[in-house]
C-alpha cells in the first residue's frame, strides 16, 4: 500500500469515526434535552397543583377566619345588648329604691318599710 493510499484512509476512518462520535453525541444531548423538557413539565405540573391547593387550603382558612370573627362579632355584641339590659334593670331597681325610701322617710308607715326593704334588697344597697 502506497502512503497516499493509506493516508486517505486514514482520513477516511478518521473522519467516520469523529462524524459518528459527533452524532452520537448529538443524539445524547437530544434525548437529555427531551427528558429534560419532561422534567420540567412534571415539576411545573406539580407546582401548579400545588398553588391551586394552597389557594383552596388559603381560601377555606380565610373563610373559616371570617367565620370566627363573625361569630365574636355576634357574642360581643350579644353581650353589649345583655350588658345594656343590665344596667337598665339596675337602674331601675336603684330607682325604685329611691322611691320607696323616700316615701318611708316621708310617711314612715310599715308597707313603705316593707316595699323599700325589698326593693332595696333586689338592688342590692343597703336601706337603713
Amino acid at each position: 500500500m502506497t502512503f497516499i493510499k493509506a493516508f486517505g484512509l486514514f482520513i477516511i476512518i478518521t473522519l467516520g469515526v469523529t462524524a459518528g462520535n459527533l452524532l452520537s453525541n448529538f443524539i445524547t444531548m437530544y434525548m437529555a434535552a427531551k427528558a429534560l423538557e419532561i422534567s420540567t413539565n412534571e415539576i411545573r405540573q406539580k407546582n401548579k397543583e400545588n398553588a391551586e391547593a394552597r389557594n383552596i387550603r388559603e381560601a377555606e382558612a380565610a373563610k373559616e377566619r371570617a367565620r370566627r370573627q363573625e361569630e365574636q362579632r355576634l357574642a360581643r355584641e350579644k353581650r353589649e345588648r345583655e350588658d345594656a339590659q343590665q344596667r337598665q334593670v339596675k337602674k331601675r331597681l336603684n330607682e325604685t329604691c329611691d322611691y320607696w325610701i323616700k316615701e318611708y322617710n316621708r310617711y314612715k308607715s310599715d308597707a313603705n318599710r316593707a316595699h323599700r326593704d325589698v326593693a332595696c334588697r333586689q338592688a342590692g344597697r343597703p336601706f337603713n
